[in-house]
């Protein structure tokens, strides 16, 4: 790992497993985390901003090229002005966790992730973001608990091709500003104990592959409070009529009883489908 601070020399580099910047006010920062494995950030009680001569890529950041594995960043206050994201991390890097961070200002996305393994958001405040609050691009293994991920101007959360189910729990997921507070994409999450409300568009939005695994814990876990307010909540009123809900049962649901233990959606280049698997 390196860390250039404004009282190193700026062509120097400090190189260590665990960085410890706690209670510090940082203006001028750039962090990265290349060809490294198991390395901690402690950055509790600090706060940190671009230097204007930096990287605009992002506050902490893997490139393409670089590996990291095993990367835990605890604390701080990570303010993105002027960088596309505070935390920006391309292919080739596994076991990341983030916890107690507070991200704002970010231009695109307060964290991006592609192709990252194994991802856990604990206790996460995520805000202002210019587009959203976290893009997961093609990861695997999402684990988001505590956190208040909100007001980003177009969705809040956005998982995309992403493999296995995105578990999220006890997450507030309200009020984007132009957008959705989970979109969904050719992938599985499973929302427990979340808060999706006041968006600018749909709560949750869904393309693609959609399952049980999403759509059966919608009506129990999520504070939507009436089905009306649901059907609102995931933008698409007709959800009952084929899926249903605890108080009355839709299509799929009916069809339990003589066999049918699946559905999802399917599209080709004309239509859309709802399934239904014997």
């Amino acid at each position: 790992a390196y860390a250039v601070f404004p009282s190193y020399n700026p062509n120097s580099y400090k190189s260590a497993k665990e960085v410890s910047v706690k209670n510090w006010t940082l203006t001028d920062v750039n962090l990265g985390v290349m060809t490294a494995s198991s390395v901690k950030i402690d950055a509790t009680g600090s706060t940190f901003k671009k230097d204007s001569t930096l990287s605009s890529s992002g506050l902490i950041r893997v490139t393409s090229g670089q590996t990291a594995n095993n990367v835990t960043i605890n604390g701080g206050t990570w303010d993105a002005s002027g960088c596309q994201s505070a935390f920006r991390f391309y292919p080739n890097m596994s076991n990341l966790t983030i916890s107690n961070a507070t991200i704002k200002n970010a231009s695109d996305a307060g964290i991006y992730l592609s192709a990252t393994k194994g991802v856990t958001l604990d206790t996460v405040e995520i805000t202002a973001s210019g587009s959203y609050g976290v893009n997961f691009s093609s990861c695997s293994d999402i684990t988001i608990k505590g956190c208040t991920i909100t007001s980003n101007k177009n969705t809040n959360v956005i998982l995309q091709t992403t493999s296995g189910t995105a578990n999220i729990s006890d997450t507030n997921l309200s009020s984007s500003t132009g957008g959705y507070g989970i979109y969904v994409q050719e992938c599985d999450a499973k929302l427990t104990n979340c808060t999706v409300d006041n968006n600018y568009f749909n709560g949750i939005s869904c393309t693609g592959k959609a399952t049980e695994s999403f759509f059966s814990v919608l009506d129990k876990y999520i504070n939507s409070g009436s089905a009306e307010q649901l059907n609102l909540a995931i933008g698409n009123s007709i959800a009952d009529a084929l899926i249903g809900h605890s108080g009355s049962e839709g299509f799929a649901l009916n069809l339990r009883d003589i066999g049918a233990n699946d559905y999802y959606f399917e599209s080709d280049s004309e239509n859309n489908y709802f399934c239904i698997d014997f």
